[in-house]
């Protein structure tokens, strides 16, 4: 794979269609070793490691190789059963996310007046998308000295001039209780 990897990386681009082909290449070549591997598992297991479809959707052979892929990555994740909504959200966000990557590579070797993609380029561009889209959650100390320095602070009372004034109870209908009985008959044949 390190062959293919460099030929691909310092062979000159010639724009979005061969970034596209490379990243299609890569994704193959990972969901070929993904497949040798989920192969030789299920082999040891004896189990299946595809997760299945809820609903009737059919044949799962004739489900896409990518999908198929997402599939047994999710069965090996311990996800026995899911929508197939759920492997088409997962294949558009992988697909979407590697051209953002590839995209963006291929910016930063057009800044530095490179035809060719380095590794380094991707690098950058996977460090820039990772820190740009997946924010990490705040630590517990943070959350709570933060609900702390809050929660010390009184609330404040509404001023009595600033509130709205109700009428009393007896002088609105909101107060009046009503018995609902069930209609009459006779007055039903019409």
């Amino acid at each position: 794979m390190n062959n293919l990897l460099n030929w691909m990386l310092f062979r000159p681009t010639t724009g979005v269609w061969t970034l596209f082909r490379f990243m299609k290449m890569i994704c193959n070549t990972i969901a070929q070793q993904t497949v040798l591997f989920l192969r030789v598992l299920e082999a040891k297991t004896g189990k299946c490691l595809a997760p299945k479809m809820s609903g009737n959707q059919g044949d799962e052979s004739l489900l896409p190789r990518d999908a198929k892929i997402i599939s047994a990555i999710l069965r090996s994740l311990g996800i026995e059963e899911c929508e197939p909504r759920v492997i088409v959200q997962l294949l558009e966000f992988a697909y979407k996310y590697s051209t953002g990557v590839m995209l963006d590579a291929q910016g930063y070797a057009r800044h530095c007046e490179s035809e060719t993609i380095t590794q380094k380029d991707i690098k950058l561009a996977i460090q820039t998308k990772s820190s740009q889209q997946f924010l990490p959650a705040p630590s517990r100390n943070l959350l709570q000295a933060t609900a702390e320095s809050i929660n010390k602070n009184p609330l404040s009372m509404p001023d009595a001039e600033n509130l709205i004034r109700v009428p009393n109870l007896k002088s609105g209908m909101y107060g009046m209780e009503f018995e609902l009985g069930e209609a009459d008959e006779t007055n039903n044949n019409d």
